[in-house]
């Protein structure tokens, strides 16, 4: 289903409604997508063409940073880098995660085959309206290309028009897009907006539910105590 089509499904479910203008159906599409896209559904992680491997960050050039994300993320949970990468898991001190004499063991997850470890020196910031996501180190990260790897997930494409994808794809756009869609727009003419998105958030749940189902990687990350900050 594409947006044009998606706005004209509204428009038959609630007569009197446009799709542009202070009464369309488009905007209240666009912000069902971006509150049920909020959520850590795995087809939104953002992966490479070939999804088989993580984006990274192009270079690190010896300082901390901050470095730039790409703009297709929403969010970064955290920064890795590939098994046996010995230049990046050098830079991880050897009494890392030493505490009251028990020394914890780095988190790893397997994307597609490949196995990634968590580098626990770098800090992440989510994207805000006048930027995109940040990496920062608390260590020197050396001189690299494509060693630093990113886990997280994309941002709604926002839908300014009808020309524009859902970033929600089928099936969920049916079965999660234009039921919070519509909700938001019945709680505009009933007056009950507020109470139409926490309609919305509970979809979500259900919505991250149905889509973290389809998965391409394993494994469990441990959280580090310090990361030097």
């Amino acid at each position: 289903m594409n947006a044009r089509e998606a706005c004209e499904l509204l428009r038959m479910q609630h007569k009197g409604w446009n799709i542009d203008g202070p009464k369309g159906v488009l905007r209240h599409l666009n912000a069902a997508q971006d509150m049920l896209i909020a959520c850590p559904a795995n087809p939104h992680v953002v992966t490479e063409t070939d999804e088989a491997e993580l984006p990274s960050l192009t270079t690190t050039t010896g300082k901390k940073g901050p470095y730039a994300c790409a703009s297709t993320f929403r969010t970064i949970e955290k920064v890795l880098v590939k098994a046996g990468s010995t230049s990046a898991l050098a830079n991880i001190r050897s009494d890392y995660g030493n505490v009251l004499n028990q020394k914890l063991t780095l988190g790893t997850m397997v994307w597609f085959g490949v196995t990634y470890v968590m580098f626990p020196y770098a800090k992440t910031t989510a994207r805000t309206n006048s930027a995109v996501p940040q990496v920062a180190f608390s260590v020197d990260p050396g001189t690299t290309t494509k060693t630093y790897f990113l886990f997280g997930y994309r941002r709604a494409m926002p839908l300014t028009s009808t020309a524009i994808p859902l970033t929600i794809m089928p099936p969920w756009d049916e079965e999660f897009l234009l039921p919070a869609a519509s909700a938001l727009i019945e709680g505009v003419n009933h007056g009950n907006y507020i109470d139409a998105r926490k309609n919305v958030i509970e979809l979500r749940r259900l919505y991250q539910k149905a889509a973290s189902q389809n998965t391409g990687f394993s494994g469990a990350y441990v959280e580090p105590v310090d990361r030097g900050y």
